[in-house]
């Protein structure tokens, strides 16, 4: 993974959100420069700065559950081409969009192209493509749903960055997952071999202009996975919550965004965040934007390591579960025709009285 930067893939558009949110602060997630991990080991300072690195990400995990990387590895020519291809899709006739879908009963989780996402009766005003990814582990799960990936076969230039796309952008998240092992005083490799099973997944999203104030195209939610990376254009929209005030994220060239999703709060037994986020779409500019997830295998086991737990007298906060449940129970509430309007959280397996 060499140093890069995030190029544009439209010419320079004006973010134009701000004056929308009315809790919008001027507050900003942190920023963090990966350049020192990919400087050769024998430069001055270099253990030092990687160290510096390491304990900002530690910060970034406990106080916010987000933070933007630059010079992160992940190739600025594939994250253009990318989100090119991921626009030409979008811009295809309904019909040809609905094809890219499995057929109907055949999967139990909401695979491939989807426009009619949300809650309690309400649609997010957006649409996505969603797949899982083979990790290339020599040890695949049976129950992988790779299986049921149903790819575009228009536009040609899908096919070309996908492949290319799932391969490096899994390296990337693999990197960052990584750092945030180390962060917690892990080894590097901790975090992502402590789940045997790896059902990684890849999101491609489209955000519609809209000039309703504060028009929803995500509901706010948590991410119940590990980790998600996300690349995006140059427009507004993701917004983070911090202190009851909506923060949005600003699109910075060279940079992707990167949040710790719910296993790893449990995991480390709420040391870290999975905070709420949503999107709100812009007033004058459409927004695209990919993200890739790490994401455990269904059958999977999850619960407070003994690092954050035993081994340090603290009191397990989560009792354990399996993830395919946890994973279930949020498909299930994140349909339209849910009975239930709030999200299911890993508040579900807490410990804690009520």
């Amino acid at each position: 993974m060499g140093v890069v930067a995030l190029e544009s893939f439209e010419p320079a558009l004006t973010p134009s959100l701000d004056h929308r949110d009315s809790h919008h602060s001027d507050q900003e997630i942190p920023s963090i420069d990966l350049l020192p991990f990919f400087e050769p080991d024998s430069s001055p300072g270099i253990a030092a700065g990687r160290e510096r690195i390491i304990q900002e990400i530690a910060r970034a995990c406990e106080e916010w559950g987000f933070f933007q990387v630059v010079n992160h590895g992940l190739d600025c020519d594939l994250i253009t081409q990318s989100l090119r291809a991921s626009k030409d899709f979008f811009d295809l006739s309904m019909e040809e969009k609905m094809k890219v879908r499995p057929p109907p009963g055949t999967c139990p989780v909401p695979m491939g192209f989807c426009h009619n996402s949300g809650i309690d009766g309400l649609v997010e005003r957006k649409e996505h493509l969603f797949f899982f990814a083979e990790d290339g582990s020599p040890t695949k799960s049976p129950d992988s749903f790779s299986k049921y990936n149903v790819w575009p076969v228009k536009p040609q230039n899908f096919s070309i960055v996908r492949e290319r796309l799932i391969v490096e952008g899994q390296r990337t998240a693999i990197f960052l997952l990584s750092l945030i092992s180390r962060s917690l005083g892990l080894p590097d490799n901790f975090l992502y071999e402590h789940y045997k099973e790896k059902m990684n997944a890849l999101i491609m999203l489209f955000y519609p202009v809209s000039d309703i104030p504060e028009d929803i195209g995500l509901h706010k939610h948590q991410d119940g996975n590990i980790l998600s990376v996300v690349a995006q254009n140059e427009t507004e929209g993701l917004q983070v919550l911090k202190d009851d005030k909506w923060i949005t994220v600003k699109p910075r060239t060279g940079s992707l965004v990167v949040n710790v999703g719910d296993i790893v709060q449990v995991w480390s037994n709420d040391r870290y965040k999975s905070v709420q986020h949503r999107v709100i779409n812009n007033d004058q500019n459409v927004r695209y934007s990919f993200a890739f997830s790490c994401v455990p295998g269904v059958s999977t086991l999850v619960a407070p390591l003994p690092q954050f737990t035993s081994e340090i007298q603290q009191a397990p906060r989560y009792r354990e579960f399996q993830y395919g449940e946890y994973m279930m129970y949020r498909f299930e509430n994140k349909k339209i025709v849910s009975k239930n309007s709030e999200e299911i959280t890993i508040k579900y397996y807490s410990t804690a009285e009520e």
